[in-house]
């Protein structure tokens, strides 16, 4: 059964403190960005597992591998840089949310300069950066940060292609789950039914794809 994690089990890691320390001023990244740096350090403290975004939904069983995580637990982004799926154990959830908190540090003290000592015409904002452009700028420096698959269908094709039929089951083949991004949404001209009715379109889809797709598992 998924768990739904907070704030709470963030604190209960002994480094919190530290951790949240290294964002000198939270109010420049924003809330959002905030709480996508907080479940880094949630993960560490439950030590691990799958951490998915709430608008990501398995197409495949994810207990094939047994109690076991893939890889023996490094850290996997399953859809390139973008974390709406990633697994790995604790201590990788603890050393990856070090290496988010450094780079979104850099980000903060640069835009806080530029908000500070630029000229009266400077583009004052709060800085532009979070725990996936981070993750996208860490595995340009090395390839070894994390594991980087990309076993996500995106969720646009589905809305491109609302009567998803037999002959549409390849495009799932091999895929783990499909994420309903904001921007799929977006993009897939359904921003007008609002956020919450998500759930809904995830929920019709599913539903067409286990009743027209055979089983299409995926590699270990």
């Amino acid at each position: 059964e998924p768990v739904i994690l907070n704030e709470a089990h963030a604190r209960s890691l002994p480094e919190f403190d530290a951790l949240m320390d290294l964002i000198v001023d939270p109010t420049t990244i924003g809330t959002y960005n905030m709480a996508c740096y907080i479940r880094w350090i949630a993960m560490a403290a439950v030590d691990g597992g799958f951490m998915s975004d709430y608008d990501t939904f398995p197409l495949n069983h994810f207990l094939r591998h047994g109690r076991e995580l893939p890889f023996a637990g490094q850290l996997t982004i399953w859809e390139r840089h973008v974390p709406c799926l990633v697994s790995g154990n604790g201590s990788e959830y603890f050393r990856m949310a070090k290496k988010i908190g450094r780079s979104l540090q850099e980000h903060v003290y640069k835009q806080k300069y530029i908000n500070e000592n630029g000229s009266k015409d400077a583009y004052r904002q709060q800085v532009r950066w979070s725990d996936m452009l981070a993750l996208l700028e860490l595995y340009k420096k090395s390839s070894a940060m994390f594991i980087r698959k990309r076993e996500v269908l995106d969720g646009l094709k589905i809305l491109q292609n609302p009567n998803w039929s037999k002959d549409d089951c390849e495009m799932a083949r091999g895929m783990r789950a499909v994420h309903f991004s904001h921007q799929s949404i977006k993009e897939g001209k359904q921003t007008y039914r609002g956020s919450i009715h998500r759930a809904t379109i995830a929920r019709q889809f599913l539903n067409r794809f286990h009743e027209v797709c055979e089983y299409t598992p995926v590699a270990n």
